[in-house]
């Protein structure tokens, strides 16, 4: 398994960006036509953003990173982003307390809550509270008790 990966992304002076797996990115051209601007040298597909071709890379060509995800596929280059990424296979164990919508992850939820909700969900004690200054109290107060436990 080779451990290429991102890391090996360098700057030069024309603003280019080059890639150890084979993409390059230029900064010039014409802002007006959209223009693909990485190519990446393993297949030749055209990508518009440095994101677009690491979501390539990590789909197209999972080979090319040091971790492979055993359900999917998919390809990471940290072993903890395997690690998240895992959690996408599992059950859907968070539950919003408003919606009943679930969530397999718990950062998720807590886009939800403020997005869907405008509810601030705290991670320390795992309540929800109307976004604003009464989250912002809460943040204090929780935060204060759990020093006090560390003592």
């Amino acid at each position: 398994m080779q451990t290429q990966g991102f890391k090996s992304h360098q700057v030069d002076l024309q603003n280019s960006i080059t890639c150890g797996i084979g993409g390059s990115e230029s900064g010039d051209g014409n802002a007006n036509e959209p223009k693909a601007n990485i190519q990446c040298n393993v297949c030749g597909a055209e990508m518009f953003s440095l994101r677009m071709y690491r979501t390539h890379v990590s789909l197209q060509h999972p080979h090319l990173l040091a971790f492979t995800c055993p359900v999917c596929g998919k390809g990471m280059q940290t072993k903890s982003s395997l690690t998240l990424h895992m959690a996408s296979h599992g059950t859907r164990k968070f539950v919003c307390h408003v919606c009943d919508f679930k969530f397999k992850l718990k950062h998720h939820l807590r886009d939800h809550l403020l997005n869907r909700h405008s509810l601030f969900y705290c991670l320390g004690c795992s309540g929800s509270f109307p976004a604003g200054y009464e989250a912002d109290q809460h943040v204090l107060h929780c935060m204060a008790l759990k020093r006090r436990k560390l003592r």
